[in-house]
């Protein structure tokens, strides 16, 4: 199930229209023209497609081509744990920390927050001092790693 927030008419020239939609996660377009053009008992198809925005991230705010240098784009990264505010996040101990960091499984810690009860998607584990460590996945009372990062200060 997907859910179409706002579909817009930009601009109708026959036998082209332009359109604006502001849709959720897993919709595809392709199929939403699709969909218009057997409403409407013709055919449709996409000739252009832009994506202007996903979650937090916006086309106005990134950098054009011509404007990449390793300063630009030193200065425009995003650290993890910012990029991913919307996961779920835990904080492990220095043991926790090591054994994850190493591939293993540690146990779910005690303070663990509802969300994480059936949570399905990834978890944000970070260290005591607020490091980005790893996305791990929840099997019962454990975080399994899925995504290690090395950061070596």
């Amino acid at each position: 199930t997907v859910t179409v927030y706002e579909l817009a008419l930009r601009d109708w020239t026959p036998p082209r229209a332009e359109l604006e939609l502001t849709v959720s996660a897993g919709t595809y377009i392709r199929s939403i023209a699709r969909d218009i053009g057997e409403s409407l008992g013709s055919a449709a198809t996409l000739e252009k497609l832009e994506r202007t925005r996903i979650g937090r991230f916006a086309l106005a705010d990134s950098l054009p081509g011509d404007a990449l240098t390793d300063e630009s784009v030193r200065a425009s990264l995003i650290a993890v744990e910012d990029a991913l505010d919307w996961l779920p996040r835990v904080e492990v101990d220095a043991e926790a920390a090591r054994d994850l960091l190493q591939g293993r499984r540690i146990p779910l810690p005690a303070l663990r927050h509802s969300e994480f009860d059936t949570c399905h998607s990834p978890v944000l584990c970070l260290s005591s001092d607020r490091r980005f460590l790893a996305l791990a996945r929840v099997e019962g009372d454990r975080l399994q790693p899925d995504r290690i990062v090395c950061n070596d200060d």
